[in-house]
């Protein structure tokens, strides 16, 4: 390989489209790239291009982090099921392309051509998030736990919608047990639990004993 070839590898990382995830922020995914430099490039690609090319991966999993804010597909963070999901595609091609035991020019394109393609499969999680798990209440305060791309932080959301929840009753006789269980979609992604009042109504005749549950937001 000639000199040539850090040309060539310096045009395929600046091919790469503009990122769409925060993988880096994953202790695994960490590892996963520091065991490529250490295990995987001394038997697979010259040595003199070792500290070029990661630099070059290193820059482009980082730059995951950096596109427009949008409200329909990527808000600056993520929970970690996304994190998850995205993080283990990776690690998948990863060891796909690392156990064909490719070397050289072929190992170089594969690999930056599997991170091009991991940069669309996270945009598919990230518009999903987004439009899916990304504050579903629908009223009230909800507590959800993100985790902050640009600083890899997790921290605590508030988020914060109409605080006119509605009032949901149930009638039960007197002296008859009440089961009650809220069907709100977004109840097992809060970090908090809601607040729920009861109080005795009037008794509608003719049945004596009314229970209204009310849900209000927490």
């Amino acid at each position: 390989m000639g000199p040539g070839f850090a040309v060539f590898l310096a045009a395929l990382a600046h091919c790469l489209l503009p990122a769409r995830c925060c993988i880096i922020c994953d202790r695994l995914v960490v590892t996963a790239l520091k065991s490529l430099e250490r295990d995987y490039l001394p038997g697979h690609l010259d040595t003199k291009h070792h500290k070029t090319f990661m630099k070059r991966v290193l820059d482009a999993v980082k730059d995951f982090k950096d596109l427009p804010l949008d409200e329909t597909s990527f808000m600056g963070a993520i929970d970690e099921d996304t994190l998850e999901q995205a993080s283990w595609s990776f690690l998948k091609d990863l060891k796909r392309i690392t156990d064909s035991d490719v070397k050289g020019e072929l190992f170089v394109k594969e690999l930056f051509w599997m991170l091009h393609l991991q940069k669309d499969t996270f945009a598919n999680y990230a518009i999903q998030f987004q439009k899916e798990v990304y504050c579903p209440n629908k009223c009230g305060t909800m507590l959800q736990v993100l985790i902050w791309c640009n600083e890899c932080e997790k921290q605590v959301h508030a988020c914060r919608k109409s605080y006119d929840c509605g009032e949901h009753s149930v009638k039960v006789h007197e002296m008859e047990d009440i089961i009650l269980d809220c069907h709100l979609n977004w109840h097992h992604a809060s970090q908090g639990l809601a607040d729920y009042s009861f109080y005795r109504g009037p008794p509608p005749s003719p049945h004596p004993g009314f229970l209204s549950p009310a849900l209000r937001p927490p």
